[in-house]
């Protein structure tokens, strides 16, 4: 499979994996966190992601949404090697979480101001919605027209441009003066689209993370440590 039929997020903790050793010293995220401790982790999470998305191709944006775990999707995607070591939290609280998570229906000026918390720029904004081009929404009259095809590209800067954006968000991209002339950019230029998507997804997936002692890694990945002993 050739890495650009890889969409690969080498990613944060590897929970589902039990031979993961946790170290005093802090490293940070760091590349290959686990080479030493379980080198097979990668492998072994890279081939379950695989199945699953043969399994139901759905959860490739559910992933992509959620910066979930090591994943290669065939997504068509640009290859992005990222950073491991980050940690569960072991509690999550929703009320925090809407403070930091943007919203579809917010402005363009909302929107950027907490991309920009973020350490993403403008440019990087951009391509992370770009996003959008795979995924679902609840649509039921468009469902017999609309394509099934899962393919990350900049497909959606092209689709705003002619007024085709289904979320308020997209719609703003191309018509705010801040953002119009990064999504003429990338519509013309798909390889500019991948440079500004990788950059801006591992700045996203570096941040703010729990590592050292800050957190766990999960012996079973939708629970905490706590709750399943």
């Amino acid at each position: 499979m050739s890495s650009r039929a890889l969409f690969f997020f080498a990613l944060l903790a590897f929970s589902a994996v039990s031979c993961f050793a946790e170290n005093e010293e802090d490293p940070g995220l760091v590349m290959d966190f686990y080479k030493d401790s379980c080198p097979q982790a990668e492998d072994v999470i890279r081939e379950q992601v695989k199945l699953l998305y043969k399994r139901h191709k759905n959860t490739a944006f559910s992933w992509l949404r959620n910066i979930f775990h090591d994943c290669a999707v065939q997504l068509g995607g640009p290859f992005i090697p990222l950073k491991t070591g980050r940690r569960d939290g072991r509690r999550s609280r929703a009320e925090i979480l809407e403070q930091y998570l943007p919203d579809h229906n917010e402005s363009m000026s909302t929107v950027l101001e907490k991309f920009a918390d973020m350490g993403i720029d403008t440019p990087g904004l951009v391509a992370l919605l770009g996003a959008h081009s795979v995924g679902r929404t609840h649509c039921v009259k468009l469902c017999t027209v609309c394509t099934q095809k899962l393919t990350l590209s900049s497909t959606l800067t092209i689709n705003i441009l002619d007024n085709k954006g289904l979320m308020m968000v997209d719609h703003q991209l191309a018509t705010d003066k801040r953002t119009k002339p990064y999504v003429k950019k990338m519509a013309k230029s798909q390889d500019y689209f991948f440079k500004e998507f990788s950059r801006a997804f591992t700045i996203l997936s570096e941040n703010n993370p729990l590592t050292g002692t800050k957190g766990e890694i999960r012996q079973q990945c939708n629970v905490a440590n706590k709750i399943h002993n």
